[in-house]
């Protein structure tokens, strides 16, 4: 006897999107509620728009992680994280 199985019976796999998606999601409220280096450097490993925009916003916030932004920014090595990079400097001088 042949048995076969209901695909409706059994939820499909996640696809690599998808498990995307939910990581980045977790990525960003992990950074904007509890940020730390950790979260920092894994969300440079994105390197998209947003995850620049956001490591600027949390270098700015937190200023214990000033540093490690200002890093993870470099590392991207494009000319947006750059700039931004720059600019987190600058801001982090002024604030002293």
């Amino acid at each position: 006897m042949i048995r076969t199985t209901n695909s409706r019976s059994h939820p499909p796999a996640p696809s690599d999107e998808w498990a995307a998606l939910k990581r980045w999601g977790h990525l960003k409220r992990h950074l904007l509620q509890r940020p730390s280096r950790r979260i920092v450097e894994a969300l440079a490993r994105v390197a998209d728009e947003e995850a620049i925009v956001l490591l600027a916003r949390t270098g700015r916030a937190r200023r214990e992680l000033t540093g490690i932004v200002i890093a993870a920014l470099e590392e991207i090595e494009s000319p947006r994280a750059l700039d931004v990079a720059d600019r987190a400097e600058e801001f982090s001088r002024q604030a002293g």
